[in-house]
């Protein structure tokens, strides 16, 4: 069973495939409770763990040369919270500083107070060198568009949930947004197959796509038929057997490893999307080889950073 992002959103699927001793794949939960831990062993995911995710931004931040941040909560789903809790944790182990952090929610139309809260510290501590949002759309363009009309103009990053530029086109002429996210899909990602890939989708679909996740769907069925081929046999403990043994496995997206314990990349490599005036590319590539340790829960949101 393939089943959505993220585990908001697929856990239901997935528990019951899980309690039918049914193998799912969701191609891009990056909360590590889609996995063995949160839904049981027949539960797998194709992403990094979103503490990952939030420490390749920390890395990519700090190669940039910013040492000062401001992270920025939205509090609706357990996927924001993991990247933010990644990023706050590995920019401190880099010696990275903070302006400060606040919350708010999706559906909140209006952030003024969170940047009026911002500006108060930045004027006692500094501006920040860089944001990072941890949210999705359309929470996230609202926030956007609200920070860079307030005359915040220091690069903003984000998570997956933010691959792509087409939600840029509600805020003009936006420039340096960075997405920790699978690859890039303009035909200028390093990888001569991620390219490939990309010019068969717009031939077989007939339009370009918006984001890089159609990475994420091919390579589920690559693992699904890797496994398969390994075992000898489409028997789900076969399957699960082998699937439990990734190590490295090069699929599409990238090297995959699994473990009996963990269904879930905690080390990959990860594409830098940038907008610059409105418009998305390559940026970097960073991995990320000692991760902060795996969590199911947070802690509470800039505890320690104030």
């Amino acid at each position: 069973m393939i089943v959505s992002c993220d585990y908001d959103m697929g856990a239901g699927a997935a528990t019951m495939a899980n309690e039918h001793k049914m193998i799912s794949i969701s191609f891009c939960a990056s909360d590590a409770k889609m996995g063995v831990q949160g839904i049981g062993p027949y539960a797998f995911t194709l992403e990094i763990f979103g503490q990952g995710e939030g420490a390749v931004a920390a890395a990519y931040a700090w190669k940039r040369g910013w040492r000062s941040a401001y992270a920025l909560l939205d509090t609706s789903i357990e996927y924001n919270k993991s990247i933010c809790d990644g990023f706050i944790e590995y920019w401190q182990k880099l010696g990275g500083g903070f302006v400060g952090a606040d919350t708010f929610k999706q559906d909140d139309a209006n952030i003024a107070s969170q940047i009026s809260r911002y500006k108060e510290r930045a004027a006692a501590k500094g501006e920040a060198d860089v944001l990072f949002l941890c949210s999705y759309s359309p929470g996230a363009q609202s926030a956007i568009r609200q920070i860079r009309a307030s005359g915040m103009n220091m690069p903003i990053m984000g998570g997956d949930s933010m691959d792509g530029d087409y939600w840029a086109e509600a805020i003009p002429n936006l420039s340096d947004h960075y997405t920790v996210t699978f690859g890039s899909f303009w035909g200028d990602d390093p990888r001569p197959e991620v390219n490939e890939f990309f010019k068969r989708y717009e031939a077989k679909y007939k339009e370009v796509s918006a984001t890089s996740f159609p990475l994420n769907g091919y390579s589920t069925i690559q693992a699904l038929k890797i496994a398969i081929e390994r075992a000898g046999t489409a028997d789900t403990e076969a399957v699960l057997a082998e699937m439990n043994k990734f190590t490295k496995v090069p699929l599409l997206w990238g090297l995959t490893t699994f473990t009996p314990d963990t269904h879930i990349d905690l080390v990959h490599p990860m594409t830098i999307q940038q907008i610059q005036n409105g418009k998305g590319s390559y940026a970097d590539t960073i991995t990320v080889e000692d991760p902060p340790a795996l969590k199911l829960t947070f802690p509470e949101f800039g505890k320690g950073i104030e």
